[in-house]
């Protein structure tokens, strides 16, 4: 039987970790933290750790009847880690899903507080004391391992195994004839500078788009303000299109993706976190058989190849523009890059790809 440990989160890795277990009748428990009830932060809290505790005799006896404990994606916390110390005193496999660094998020990406701050330290305590207690830790690609490394314990590269990012697969096709004379290009994510969205704006700009348009499609209104500014500062009112109702959720962006056959456009920012991950819009976009043009990652470049099942820039705005302006006349055959990139998406990132991949881990003493 297997534990697993945390909350789901909207967490597609998650859903896709127990969907397996079921497909595979694995028997399987998972016992959530808490409850989700709206209150005052404090008061949730609060009813959380009554919560735990009134609870904690249980979780105690299904990880004693367990033979493995998981903890799920994005779920670097005081309670995995107690679930990991009865686990290991016990003298279970602990397979601990390091999508993300809890210390790197906050100090790094948020900027929430100082390396120096006790919270800093409390983040870089759990991401270290996590992967000291799993006995396999699983990254997502080995440049993301590279990346995260310093935030885990020692000796995790004897506890690693990759399994690369899962995304369903979206059944979507075209309703229309695409218009094939005007190149339209898509974003979508959330807001974060890690994307680079300030860039591919500027450079849609610097390129001939006058057979081209740019939908960008967000999360929030309130993120997209200055997006919003920079597109009217450019003059680009009737060129570039914001949208935050169009979802893979809803299924209206996959949809919109593919009756429109758009070049994705993935991720082109400075950082060093940049210039190494893999993002997920990246496999999205693979899914669904779309061109897609990004700058190279260290995690890209293991799995698509520049002008066979990706088109590659630079991270400058003068290249990206050039890169468009290429896409524009005629350069690329999109629809073999595209279909090259479902080629990768199935080997690799594909819910069946996944699962095998999962199971031998899950197999291994």
């Amino acid at each position: 039987m297997i534990f697993l440990s945390g909350s789901i989160n909207g967490s597609y890795r998650a859903q896709n970790i127990i969907k397996l277990l079921s497909d595979n009748k694995i028997n399987y428990v998972f016992i959530p933290y808490s409850v989700l009830i709206n209150f005052d932060k404090y008061i949730s809290k609060l009813l959380r750790i009554i919560f735990v505790l009134f609870f904690l005799p249980v979780r105690l006896f299904y990880i004693l009847l367990s033979s493995t404990v998981i903890v799920l994606p994005m779920n670097t916390n005081i309670y995995s880690l107690v679930d990991c110390l009865i686990a290991r005193l016990l003298g279970k496999k602990i397979i601990y899903e390091y999508y993300i660094s809890r210390y790197d998020t906050n100090v790094k990406d948020k900027k929430l507080y100082k390396s120096k701050n006790y919270k800093a330290k409390y983040d870089l305590f759990l991401d270290k004391s996590l992967t000291k207690l799993a006995t396999k830790i699983i990254c997502l690609n080995n440049a993301e391992y590279d990346y995260y490394k310093d935030f885990m314990c020692d000796s995790s590269n004897s506890k690693l195994e990759i399994i690369p990012l899962v995304i369903d697969l979206t059944e979507s096709f075209p309703k229309n004839e695409v218009d094939i004379s005007i190149v339209k290009y898509c974003w979508w994510g959330t807001y974060l500078p890690l994307h680079g969205l300030d860039k591919i704006i500027k450079a849609f700009y610097k390129s001939n788009n006058q057979n081209s348009l740019l939908y960008i499609f967000g999360d929030s209104d309130e993120k997209a303000k200055e997006y919003i500014e920079l597109v009217s500062e450019l003059g680009l009112e009737n060129k570039v299109f914001f949208n935050h109702s169009y979802t893979f959720n809803n299924k209206k962006l996959p949809d919109f993706l593919v009756d429109n056959f758009v070049v994705a456009l993935g991720n082109f920012g400075d950082s060093a976190k940049a210039k190494t991950v893999l993002v997920n819009k990246i496999v999205d976009a693979a899914s669904l058989s779309l061109p897609i043009l990004t700058s190279e990652s260290k995690a890209s470049s293991y799995y698509f190849d520049n002008n066979v099942s990706i088109i590659y820039s630079e991270r400058n705005i003068d290249n990206i523009a050039n890169k468009m302006n290429e896409i524009n006349s005629g350069s690329y055959k999109l629809k073999n890059i595209g279909s090259e990139a479902k080629t990768v998406y199935l080997n690799d990132f594909s819910p069946c790809s996944f699962q095998t991949k999962y199971i031998e881990v899950l197999n291994e003493k």
